[in-house]
């Protein structure tokens, strides 16, 4: 009984989480080609490196070690773990993006945002495994992208 209740109030706060992350910015986060944001003339070139970096920090900290906690779905079991902590980083990288943040990261960004939050749909939709390894392959290569445009190892 203790068991359900916790992953009734884990899966409570994930969909607060979506849900917050989906209404904190009015317009909607496509997957498909993202827009672009570009720094304006009046940043400075220290404003631009420090936007970059307040993005580049929120991806790599919150990629950081997640790939030893498996994926969205382990053993047939949503990975309630995997899917807070996905949702967490795509609220912080979506709070790091400024109209100073160079279009390539900002770009990035996006894919990575719009790409993780499918994945934690769909896993939290209890979508079948297939659809899930497609998302997932997805999200990597915007992670990827997002690492590359950042300079961060892989």
């Amino acid at each position: 009984m203790a068991v359900v209740v916790a992953v009734n109030v884990a899966s409570i706060a994930a969909v607060a989480a979506i849900a917050y992350a989906a209404g904190r910015d009015s317009a909607p986060v496509k997957s498909g080609t993202p827009s672009t944001v570009s720094a304006g003339p009046t940043v400075s070139d220290a404003d631009v490196a420090a936007a970059k970096d307040k993005v580049c920090h929120a991806v790599d900290a919150g990629q950081r070690g997640s790939a030893d906690q498996g994926g969205v779905v382990v053993n047939g079991d949503l990975n309630i773990p995997f899917v807070v902590r996905k949702l967490n980083t795509i609220v912080a990288v979506q709070n790091s993006l400024s109209p100073a943040v160079p279009s390539d990261v900002s770009d990035a960004a996006k894919k990575y945002i719009a790409t993780a939050t499918d994945l934690t749909t769909a896993a939290l939709a209890h979508a079948p495994v297939d659809q899930l390894v497609e998302l997932t392959k997805t999200g990597n290569a915007a992670v990827g992208a997002l690492f590359d445009a950042c300079g961060l190892p892989r």
